[in-house]
């Protein structure tokens, strides 16, 4: 069984990908340079750059330490 998942070029606009994410039923998209892939685009990772992003979203659930390891920055949390 094979899954055919749309591909972009590594050059493609941000109104493409939004295009095709409202017409299509895909979740997902390839971002490809010639034929070797370079990412993914998922469907719901586009959506949330309709909202603004403020500090909570990057905050950490980890205690702060007063390590290099405090620099890192976390996933982005979804904020109520």
């Amino acid at each position: 069984m094979t899954n055919d998942v749309k591909r972009f070029d590594v050059d493609a606009t941000l109104a493409e990908l939004m295009e095709f994410f409202t017409g299509e039923s895909g979740s997902l998209a390839v971002i490809v340079r010639g034929k070797e892939p370079r990412g993914i685009v998922y469907c719901h990772s586009l959506a949330s750059l309709n909202e603004r992003l403020t500090a909570d979203h990057f905050a950490t659930s980890h205690i702060i330490s007063g390590t290099s390891a405090d620099l890192l920055v976390p996933d982005l949390a979804l904020v109520e």
